[in-house]
């Protein structure tokens, strides 16, 4: 049962690390180009 979960706790965390991975890192890309700008006006 505990082994069940923890595995299920696994999978669960690789999915979402999966999927906002690659949505963070596009996010950090856009505000590494775009961002440059906003900081000096800000």
């Amino acid at each position: 049962m505990k082994v069940t979960l923890c595995f299920l706790c696994i999978m669960v965390f690789g999915i979402i690390s999966g999927y906002i991975g690659p949505l963070l890192f596009k996010n950090y890309l856009i505000r590494g180009t775009a961002g440059k700008a906003t900081d000096v006006a800000a």
